[in-house]
């Protein structure tokens, strides 16, 4: 046997830390066994000694079999996830209204540079093709998992159309025994608690809210169309849901936002209000027109940000459960996947929803209850990540990072400008520290379940 290469060793509180970056599996070694274990993963030939120690190691992919080519393992899961007919993925774009007008906005950003056509909602037809379309794949390709998202603009403002949609996506499910995944991306202000149990009646559980601070930053960055703030709404929303639907917080991140961002964190713990949190960075393109004028950050800066946030999350919020390596992701991005579509209202199909509003690159459309595919969806299934990014230090946690630029851009020509931020993720510069932040909470944890 031999060493994995995609081993990473820390000490966290003087105790021996392994990471594998392919399982994500994380061990805590125990100090009488630290010698033991660092012989085994630094020696370039392992004995077949069959102890404890080894198959702990062997189960968590610190050591690995003579012959075991990591890179081919990686090029072999990335191609199955890719072609895989075991999910059907929908991202369904129910309006491309908006009651807000975000002053980072990326779909008004990029419209104007590109399709300058009329707002557009999900017409009664194109629910009734999209039901058709999703029975002849249950009965073709018989896939275990439909996972829609629901989008726009604000899909909120075509409430009672999701709620026909999401029925009929429950009913075929049922009738299937296909595990059905939905949630929505929204900005909240007309979410309220009757319709949180409408949602949740047709099997919508999950929401995600973008609120980027406390009430004096939120209201500078997302307003109404007006001119309103939006912040006290949301946060009494939230309170009528939170019992009835699971809230994922998204906020998105400037230089001068970072205060309030912490400052919101505490409040939401103050609130009682129970959510999960997602931090990402404002993008803004250079050559678009926008209204924001704050200080955005590099990947870099907020890599270390986000540590920091979760550091705040886990002081305020103790019993969060913190772990971002618990799900392991084959590819960075469903775009990727032969069955994951981009559904616009007009019935064009794309691939990635930064595309919505602004593409003219479809690689497909649904007309009269089928899927009509081009040859586009090549230039997205033939991406690979492995000549660019094999050498990456954290390659098999990023698998290539986002596509965007390469396929939407590069490839396709549908876009007149890139976005901003390079292909790559934060834990290319905070992954010990995340690695660190989980083993700290964990022993936290079961700290406070012995007191």
């Amino acid at each position: 046997m031999k060493p994995s290469k995609w081993n990473l060793e820390l000490n966290v509180d003087g105790n021996l830390i392994l990471f594998n970056q392919i399982t994500q599996a994380i061990l805590k070694v125990k100090p009488e066994k630290i010698e033991r274990v660092k012989e085994i993963i630094h020696s370039p030939q392992i004995d077949g000694t069959n102890d404890e120690i080894t198959r702990s190691l062997k189960k968590g992919g610190y050591i690995i079999e003579d012959d075991f080519d990591e890179t081919d393992h990686l090029k072999s899961r990335f191609n199955n996830y890719k072609y895989t007919d075991e999910f059907l993925r929908f991202t369904i774009v129910m309006t491309t209204v908006c009651n807000f007008a975000c002053t980072y906005c990326y779909q008004n950003q990029l419209i104007p540079l590109t399709r300058k056509g009329k707002p557009q909602s999900f017409p009664n037809e194109m629910i009734d093709n999209m039901l058709k379309v999703t029975k002849e794949y249950f009965e073709n390709k018989k896939p275990r998992t439909l996972s829609v998202t629901f989008y726009g603009g604000e899909p909120l403002l075509e409430f009672e159309k999701m709620i026909k949609l999401s029925r009929g996506f429950q009913e075929l499910c049922e009738a299937y025994d296909v595990f059905y995944d939905p949630f929505i991306v929204t900005n909240g202000y007309l979410l309220n608690e009757e319709r949180a149990k409408r949602l949740a009646d047709v099997g919508i559980k999950s929401v995600i809210i973008t609120i980027d601070g406390q009430k004096d930053f939120h209201d500078k960055y997302r307003i109404l169309k007006d001119g309103s703030g939006t912040y006290d709404q949301l946060i009494e929303n939230i309170h009528q849901i939170q019992d009835t639907i699971h809230v994922q917080i998204r906020t998105n991140i400037s230089k001068d936002s970072v205060p309030s961002v912490k400052g919101m964190i505490r409040e939401f713990a103050q609130r009682g209000l129970k959510v999960s949190f997602d931090f990402q960075m404002v993008e803004v393109i250079p050559e678009a027109p926008h209204s924001f004028d704050d200080n955005t950050l590099t990947l870099k800066e907020f890599a270390k940000l986000e540590v920091e946030l979760y550091k705040e999350v886990l002081e305020y919020f103790p019993d969060y459960p913190f772990n971002p390596f618990k799900k392991m992701r084959f590819a960075r991005c469903d775009a990727l996947c032969q069955n994951s579509f981009v559904v616009e209202p007009d019935g064009r199909l794309f691939k990635c929803w930064g595309e919505v509003g602004s593409s003219d690159k479809n690689v497909g459309w649904v007309k009269d209850g089928k899927i009509e595919l081009n040859y586009r969806l090549e230039r997205w299934t033939s991406w690979s990540p492995f000549e660019k990014c094999k050498n990456c230090e954290i390659f098999p946690l990023c698998m290539g990072g986002c596509v965007f630029n390469a396929v939407v851009v590069d490839k396709l020509h549908a876009l007149p400008v890139k976005k901003p931020q390079s292909t790559c993720i934060p834990l290319r510069y905070n992954l010990k520290d995340m690695i660190k932040l989980v083993v700290k909470n964990e022993t936290k944890k079961k700290e406070r379940e012995k007191a």
